[in-house]
């Protein structure tokens, strides 16, 4: 006999938590055939997780879910920079901030920027996953100090603001 209780299955004695029921529609909530791989981005499905791999024959085929959100234009993280530091700077800035996503890409290829939208006075950063803005985030107020506020929106998205007047 089961019996449900506040986020608890009770069978024989044994108390189990139950999965994470989460509205983020791009969440991965079963397991592919392995090996499965993008046929955009080419990232490879193996082994539980997604990870760069090489591009093999006879592999299934299923858009990530990276690419998914980009082509439906539904960031999980954005990045708002601006202030007089960051005009004066932003080469600098943006440069560190590339380097963090391909650091970042290279280890977990779901967290990606989108998109890079630039005015005169800021930068509009998109990215795939919610973790890529926060490190970068961390990052630019480790090496350029300044004012970094997190907001997160839903348990599947964050919103992240540094500025920095001189």
């Amino acid at each position: 006999m089961k019996i449900k209780k506040r986020g608890f299955s009770f069978r024989k004695n044994q108390a189990r938590i139950f999965t994470d029921e989460t509205s983020d529609a791009f969440r991965t909530r079963q397991k592919f055939p392995e090996p499965t791989q993008c046929p955009e981005c080419g990232v490879v499905y193996s082994d539980g997780r997604w990870h760069w791999g090489k591009n093999t024959e006879n592999t299934n085929e299923i858009i990530c879910p990276a690419c998914k959100r980009s082509e439906e234009h539904d960031p999980a993280g954005i990045m708002d920079l601006s202030g007089t530091f960051f005009r004066k700077h932003r080469s600098e800035i943006m440069n560190l901030v590339q380097n963090i996503e391909r650091r970042e890409s290279n280890n977990h290829p779901l967290e990606r920027i989108m998109d890079i939208h630039r005015s005169d006075d800021r930068t509009i950063i998109h990215t795939t996953g919610m973790h890529l803005p926060r490190r970068i985030g961390d990052a630019l107020k480790s090496a350029f100090e300044g004012d970094l506020n997190l907001s997160y929106e839903a348990e599947d998205h964050v919103q992240i603001t540094w500025h920095r007047d001189l």
